[in-house]
């Protein structure tokens, strides 16, 4: 029996991860946001980028919103588009190590 709630809490857990990137996959556009000019290591870099990332978010969403939306929608669409970009940061952040380490060995 826990082997089958652990199946079932693993599928719910993948299908509410997919639930914010279905909401947007219908969507040809994306929100973009600049890093290349941005220390994301110092302190001010992450705030100028967390700044930019709520302003590409809520464009988007105010764009991509349905007439009659609610406006936890909007706000579920805000959080789904942050939080996507704070994930592919995170990936730059982790290649950028990469990278350095990569030449650091040389």
């Amino acid at each position: 029996m826990t082997n089958y709630v652990n199946k079932i809490a693993g599928i719910a857990a993948i299908a509410l991860a997919a639930l914010p990137l279905v909401a947007v996959a219908g969507v040809a556009e994306a929100a973009t946001v600049k890093i290349s000019d941005l220390d994301v290591a110092t302190v001010e870099g992450q705030l100028e980028f967390q700044s930019r990332v709520k302003d590409a978010a809520s464009d988007f969403c105010r764009s991509h919103a349905t007439p009659g939306s609610r406006a936890r929608s909007h706000g579920a669409c805000i959080a789904a588009v942050q939080a996507e970009m704070n994930d592919k940061m995170s990936q730059v952040q982790q290649a950028r190590a990469v990278k350095a380490q990569t030449y650091a060995a040389r």
